[in-house]
């Protein structure tokens, strides 16, 4: 699974047979958020919707920083998480993760 999706998290757990939990820092995540503006700026990136140029506000600034605390335990803690699944929860030196 992938994204943040709050809404379909239980149904994307239920469809899956492996969870990875990319457990990176808060620090790393905004560093990664400023470097990814000044590259995309004003252009698309691949990721997005052909025509959606690259946007930062401070309001998703502020959401990746409080991340760790206000949604990663909801994510972890969420009942669906329990399927019987593999699930291997993985904080990475930023150097492995591109």
């Amino acid at each position: 699974i992938d994204g943040n999706y709050g809404r379909t998290l239980a149904t994307r757990l239920a469809a899956c047979d492996t969870v990875v939990f990319l457990d990176v820092s808060r620090l790393l995540c905004v560093w990664r958020l400023c470097q990814r503006r000044v590259q995309y700026s004003g252009r698309d990136r691949r990721d997005l919707t052909f025509g959606s140029p690259d946007r930062l506000s401070w309001d998703f600034v502020l959401w990746v920083w409080a991340y760790r605390l206000r949604r990663r335990p909801r994510v972890l803690a969420h009942p669906a998480a329990e399927v019987p699944a593999p699930t291997v929860n993985v904080r990475p030196r930023h150097r492995t993760i591109t």
